[in-house]
């Protein structure tokens, strides 16, 4: 019932593709320049994480229906779920919009307590600014990784690029924390959260029920879904979703195991519900959705 009342365009990394100004591209990172040409879009909702920094004059841009100016050297940090509209370019804009797939932020980030609450957390205080010496070294980034995705495709482009965003993404983190004590205690709800993201994260074999993870931290799977929402937004179920299609795509995309060898190996009752799993979550059968991921290099 939510998405037929939700009448905003949702937007995820592969809709940016039709953006103006892409120079880069790939399932979990899109890289957009702005300036005072971008045209401003219609009201959309995002399916990813946004960064956007701005080097030169300033821009205007609504997030949740509240207007934000965002300055020379100032970044601004969208979540999954915010709705963007009204982009309005001050003369000579000049910034950058760094485009995030969720699993990307996880990928990148590694997971810290501190870390998690400060990426989960920002849309309490969604903008950054940032120190002069702290903008040189982000335009050192940003015309590094514009140099590198201009270049002609070769091996491991995209892995460059991804761990280029990683560097960057932890400088901001670092910039966050500056401040804060090194110790600085985690509330029972985000140490409860980086428990169940560690979880996750550690085993080879992802179990896919709350509950399993409910019996393992000594929660009920409902308080548990809870926490999980109000840390980063989304439920456990859904994050477990996200960490299995991860290991989907790997096994699908890096190994030589047939269909049915992936679903034995990641503890699918059978094939047929490997497939249902798969077309459920990115809409396509596993055989087709090996080769789409193969051809994507």
């Amino acid at each position: 019932m939510k998405e037929k009342k939700d009448k905003n365009i949702r937007v995820s990394i592969k809709e940016v593709s039709q953006a103006q100004q892409l120079y880069y591209l790939d399932d979990d990172v899109a890289i957009v320049a702005i300036d005072e040409k971008l045209q401003a879009l219609p009201p959309v909702r995002l399916d990813m994480v946004l960064l956007m920094g701005c080097f030169r004059g300033s821009f205007r841009i609504c997030v949740n229906q509240e207007p934000v100016e965002v300055r020379r050297g100032q970044v601004l940090w969208c979540k999954l779920n915010d709705v963007l509209s009204g982009y309005e370019p001050g003369e000579e804009c000049e910034g950058q919009v760094l485009c995030l797939s969720e699993r990307s932020i996880l990928d990148h980030v590694w997971v810290d307590g501190r870390m998690l609450r400060k990426v989960f957390r920002m849309a309490h205080t969604p903008l950054l600014t940032m120190t002069e010496q702290e903008i040189g070294l982000l335009r050192a980034y940003e015309e590094v990784m514009s140099l590198r995705a201009r270049m002609p495709q070769r091996t491991y482009g995209k892995e460059v690029v991804h761990l280029l965003v990683q560097a960057l993404l932890l400088e901001l983190m670092a910039s966050l924390m500056v401040g804060e004590e090194a110790n600085e205690p985690l509330g029972q709800k985000d140490y409860l959260f980086q428990r169940f993201m560690r979880l996750l994260v550690e085993q080879e074999v992802k179990q896919r029920t709350v509950e399993w993870y409910g019996h393992e931290l000594c929660v009920t799977p409902k308080y548990l879904s809870s926490v999980c929402r109000q840390v980063s937004g989304r439920t456990a179920f859904e994050w477990i979703n996200q960490f299995v299609l991860a290991d989907i795509r790997y096994q699908l995309k890096y190994t030589s195991r047939t269909i049915q060898e992936v679903a034995d190996y990641l503890d699918f009752p059978n094939a047929s519900f490997f497939g249902k799993y798969v077309r459920q979550h990115v809409g396509c059968p596993p055989k087709e959705y090996c080769l789409r991921l193969r051809q994507a290099d």
